[in-house]
C-alpha cells in the first residue's frame, strides 16, 4: 500500500492511497466463485453457474462492495499509520471499474486541532449551590393551586391575578393598528404575557373603562413598521374575572399522583422534585460557566469547518422543527450564515472538553449514566416505556450519555480550577434557568 499526505488547509487534508491490481482482482476472483457456488439462476443447477454468466449479472455491483470494503480497511490503517485524527467523517473518491490497474481512492478530511496539554489551573469559576426550602415547597404549591383556579365575575376594579379580557388599537407614526375594528385579547395581570404597558394600564380598570396609554413595541416585533416604535393607544375592558383557588384537600393532593391524600407526604413528594430541578439546574448552570471561562481562555485554534456545519445544519434543523411546532409555515430553508457564530462556538466547546476528558482519562460513568436515565422517566406517569423508549434509541441514549459526559467534565475542571463557590437560592436558579 503506496499512501501519500496532502495538507488542503490548516486543518484539511488530502490522503491518496494505491494498492496493487492484484489485491483487487484476488478479492473479486473468489467473490465470483463463492457466487457461483450458491446462485440459484433459471436455467443451471445450483452451483453449477458458470463464473462469466455470474460475471454478467452481478459484476458491477461486486466490483463497488470490493472497492468499499478495500478503503474502509486500507483508509483506517492509512490514517493510523500517519496519525491523522479525522474529525468528523471523510469525503471519499475512488472508481471500481479500473480492475485492471492499481486499485486507488482518495480521501479528503479535516483534522482536529493539537491542543497540547490543556491547563484549567488558571481559571476562575463560580460554582452556585443551593438548598430547597420549606417557602420553596409553599411557593410550588400556590402554583399547583392556581393551575387548577377557576374564574368568578369581579364586580370591582381588576388586581394583580385577575383575568382581564379587552379591545385594542393603536396608533404609530399616524398609522393605524389594527387598520380596521380592534384588536381583542386577555391576559391575566401579573402573568407577563403582555406588555408591561398593557398590564399597567389594565390594572385598576372596571368593566367597561376605556383608557388611553403609550406603549413602546419591541424591536423584534414581527411588523418591521412598529418594532420599536412608541404608540398612542387605546384600550377598553371586557370583563374582568377574579380567580378561585382550589382548596388543599385530599381530593387535590390525590389529583397530582399521591394517592394517600395526606399532606406530609405531598410535600415529601415536591421536595424530591424541586430537588431534582434544582441538580440539574445547578449543573447546567455550571457546564454554562465552565464552558464560557474555557473557551475565552482556548480560543486561538483553528476550528474544523467540516465540524461547524455539522453543528450549524443541526442547529438549523432544531429551529425549523421549534418553528414548525409552533405553526409558523417556512416559506424556503433558512441559509446557515445565522447559526454559524454558535455553531462555532459549540463546537470549540465541544473539543476542548473532549480533549480534557482524554487528557485526564476521564472515563463515562455508566452507573451515572443509569441514574441520569432513572430520574428522567421518573417524571413520567409510565417510567417503564420511557426506559424502553431510551434504550431502543441510539439517538436518545447517546445524547444523555453526552449530556453526563459534558457534567462529568465540567465538574472535574471545577474541581481543579480557582473555583468560587456561591450561595443562592432554589427560586433564583430555577428562574434564571428557564
Amino acid at each position: 500500500m503506496q499512501v501519500s499526505v496532502e495538507n488542503t488547509s490548516a486543518l484539511g487534508r488530502r490522503v491518496q492511497v494505491s494498492l496493487p491490481s492484484q489485491q483487487f482482482k484476488d478479492s473479486y476472483q473468489k467473490r465470483i466463485r463463492e457466487i457461483a457456488r450458491t446462485a440459484n439462476l433459471a436455467g443451471f443447477r445450483r452451483g453449477k453457474v458458470p463464473t462469466q454468466i455470474v460475471e454478467q449479472r452481478y459484476g458491477a455491483q461486486l466490483r463497488n462492495e470490493i472497492a468499499m470494503d478495500l478503503v474502509r480497511e486500507n483508509l483506517s490503517k492509512a490514517l493510523d499509520e500517519h496519525k491523522l485524527r479525522v474529525a468528523g467523517t471523510p469525503s471519499v473518491n475512488f472508481d471500481s471499474a479500473r480492475s485492471e490497474q492499481d486499485f486507488e481512492f482518495e480521501a479528503t478530511f479535516d483534522v482536529l486541532p493539537e491542543f497540547g496539554q490543556l491547563d484549567v489551573s488558571g481559571l476562575s469559576i463560580k460554582r452556585e449551590q443551593a438548598d430547597v426550602s420549606d417557602g420553596d415547597i409553599h411557593q410550588m404549591i400556590e402554583n399547583l393551586r392556581a393551575q387548577r383556579r377557576t374564574w368568578s365575575d369581579a364586580e370591582r376594579a381588576s388586581i394583580p391575578g385577575d383575568l382581564v379580557t379587552f379591545e385594542f388599537h393603536a396608533e404609530v407614526d399616524g398609522t393605524r393598528v389594527p387598520a380596521e375594528g380592534r384588536e381583542r385579547g386577555g391576559a391575566v395581570i401579573g402573568a407577563g404575557t403582555v406588555l408591561q404597558e398593557i398590564e399597567t394600564a389594565l390594572t385598576g380598570m372596571s368593566i367597561g373603562d376605556e383608557r388611553s396609554f403609550e406603549l413602546t413595541y419591541p424591536s423584534e416585533t414581527p411588523d418591521a413598521n412598529i418594532a420599536g416604535k412608541t404608540a398612542t393607544a387605546q384600550i377598553t375592558v371586557t370583563y374582568v374575572k377574579a380567580p378561585i383557588l382550589p382548596e388543599v384537600s385530599a381530593e387535590f393532593i390525590q389529583s397530582f399522583g399521591v394517592e394517600s391524600g395526606v399532606l406530609e407526604t405531598f410535600h415529601s413528594e415536591i421536595r424530591s422534585n424541586l430537588q431534582r430541578e434544582l441538580r440539574n439546574a445547578l449543573s447546567a448552570r455550571l457546564r454554562s460557566e465552565v464552558v464560557e471561562k474555557l473557551v475565552q481562555a482556548n480560543s486561538g485554534f483553528e476550528l474544523p469547518s467540516s465540524l461547524i456545519e455539522k453543528e450549524a445544519e443541526s442547529l438549523r434543523s432544531q429551529a425549523l422543527a421549534n418553528a414548525k411546532r409552533q405553526g409558523a409555515k417556512i416559506a424556503e430553508q433558512p441559509t446557515l450564515e445565522p447559526f454559524m457564530d454558535t455553531a462555532r462556538h459549540r463546537t470549540r466547546a465541544g473539543l476542548l472538553l473532549d480533549a480534557i476528558a482524554e487528557q485526564n482519562m476521564i472515563k463515562l460513568n455508566g452507573a451515572r449514566v443509569g441514574d441520569a436515565l432513572s430520574a428522567i422517566a421518573s417524571t413520567y406517569e409510565d417510567p417503564s416505556e420511557v426506559l424502553r423508549m431510551y434504550q431502543s434509541d441510539e439517538r436518545m441514549i447517546g445524547a444523555l450519555r453526552a449530556r453526563v459526559m459534558e457534567e462529568q467534565v465540567a465538574e472535574w475542571i471545577a474541581d481543579h480550577a480557582q473555583t468560587e463557590i456561591v450561595t443562592t437560592t432554589f427560586a433564583e436558579v430555577v428562574r434564571n434557568s428557564r
